[in-house]
């Protein structure tokens, strides 16, 4: 989603329980932390997307009170999922989860400590860190009745977000059904990618792909429009220079629109900049970074037409 240059002050803080003593050095399997049973990955300060999620299943046979009084619910022995940290000193590290179940969090921060979180967003938990450490964050997410089984939870790490809400994907936008919803640049892009250093060649590059999708790209706000799909249909990863723009234009026979997450974060968007129906989107001092392209139909009932997207430091479409 979205990243923010700030995060508000007064967000919701997490009533984060740091521990002492011997046991609050040890995990659910003891002294020796197991690996995590749904993988590991690593986060750099200001990293992109934001949040980063990772979708699991919640709960287990042990009891996170075992760790500390003050921890609540049934969590796995081995932690859920590991996030190797690097630390700036701009951002917040936030832990939080949306599930239709009841659950809770347990994380093992960098120096050992254990924090535990309840119902800090509704049911769900959240763990902010306000001046977060460099290192390994084991999460466990846990269920509050030990009835709950295994439900299926998503776990989100933010350096701007606290909260589920902050990511309602709801919203207006005609149409119905899967139009309310936002694309999710996490998913992988359909038709590929590319990494291109700046003076690249050939120039353009260009990729055939097929327009549209379910999506209504009102739904972003401001001057965005069209059809798009969920995932992006390419993706760029780009090193600028200091000699060119970066322009990124479609062509072809039907009325399409291009939205655009650029490395900052924000979405880019436009109808009819290009030659008659064709979009085109110009930055004159482009930022390194991943650029996540989706090229919309103007229409709903458009269907898919086949389409050519460029990426051009020469030729801007018009």
């Amino acid at each position: 989603m979205l990243r923010m240059t700030s995060i508000a002050a007064g967000a919701a803080i997490a009533l984060a329980c740091a521990t002492t003593g011997a046991l609050a050095q040890k995990g659910p399997s003891g002294p020796q932390i197991l690996p995590p049973t749904y993988g590991s990955y690593t986060l750099d300060t200001g990293y992109l997307p934001d949040p980063y999620s990772v979708n699991l299943q919640a709960g287990g046979s042990m009891d996170a009170g075992a760790f500390d009084p003050n921890c609540w619910g049934n969590v796995a022995e081995a932690p859920d999922y590991l996030i190797n940290y690097n630390a700036g000193n701009q951002y917040p590290l936030n832990f939080f989860v949306d599930s239709a179940a009841d659950t809770t969090l347990l994380i093992q921060g960098p120096d050992g400590q254990f924090s535990c979180n309840d119902d800090t967003n509704g049911l769900q938990p959240m763990i902010s860190y306000g001046s977060p450490q460099s290192g390994a964050y084991n999460v466990w997410v846990g269920t509050w009745s030990a009835s709950a089984g295994f439900p299926n939870a998503t776990l989100h790490v933010s350096e701007v977000y606290t909260s589920p809400a902050q990511l309602n994907t709801g919203g207006g936008g005609g149409g119905g059904g899967s139009s309310a919803g936002l694309p999710d640049y996490n998913l992988p892009p359909t038709f590929g990618s590319v990494t291109l250093n700046t003076g690249y060649l050939p120039d353009p590059h260009a990729v055939n792909l097929q327009a549209g999708g379910n999506l209504n790209g009102r739904n972003l706000g401001g001057n965005c429009r069209g059809w798009i799909a969920e995932a992006p249909d390419y993706q760029l990863y780009y090193t600028s220079g200091t000699t060119f723009p970066l322009h990124i234009f479609v062509e072809g026979s039907a009325d399409t629109t291009l939205v655009i997450n650029g490395p900052d974060g924000q979405w880019y968007c436009d109808d009819d900049s290009g030659q008659g129906l064709n979009p085109s989107i110009t930055w004159q001092r482009p930022s390194s970074g991943r650029y996540d392209i989706y090229v919309g139909t103007y229409s709903e009932t458009a269907g898919f037409p086949s389409v050519t997207l460029n990426i051009s430091e020469v030729e801007d479409g018009r």
